[in-house]
């Protein structure tokens, strides 16, 4: 049945503003070198377990880090260091995964772009509208088998990534 996925879709607005509000209490995190990140989820357990891939992921990395993004394995960071660079970032591009829910630390107006699939849980978009940010989806191609869920493998077009950048 889809009921979690429905209920966590329902992340009430508070929850977001109080761990935002506890995090970032008196503290000026900004650090410039983390103007834009992408999330490399090549760490999650879900890619050893070949799930939720994209397959043009080379070319997607190439693409930004000549525009200036940093590539980041968000499990080489202490959770201080990942508000931090949350905190920091004004563009934020990556695949759905946990490492999102970091957005909840951005700067009001920071630009969110998520790849997503039909099935994707829209629980970023919601904490993104619960903290003002500018959130966009991208939805890849789906390749291979059909999961049913938000777990398959996607090709994403370059070309919408590249006109939200721009």
């Amino acid at each position: 049945s889809n009921s979690a996925h429905d209920d966590i879709n329902k992340i009430p607005k508070w929850i977001s503003l109080w761990i935002r509000n506890t995090f970032l209490k008196k503290k000026n995190f900004y650090n410039s070198k983390y103007n834009k990140i992408y999330i490399d989820r090549s760490d999650s357990k879900f890619n050893y377990l070949n799930k939720r891939k994209i397959k043009n992921e080379e070319e997607i990395k190439y693409y930004l880090k000549n525009k200036g993004f940093k590539i980041l394995n968000l499990s080489e960071f202490k959770i201080i260091d990942q508000i931090k660079i949350f905190n920091s970032a004004k563009v934020i591009v990556g695949n759905h995964g946990a490492g999102f829910a970091n957005v909840v630390y951005c700067k009001k107006n920071t630009k969110v772009i998520e790849f997503t699939n039909k099935y994707t849980a829209k629980i970023i978009k919601k904490v993104c509208t619960d903290v003002n940010l500018k959130y966009f989806a991208i939805q890849g191609n789906q390749i291979g088998q059909n999961s049913k869920d938000q777990n398959n493998d996607i090709y994403l077009p370059l070309k919408k990534l590249k006109n939200i950048l721009n």
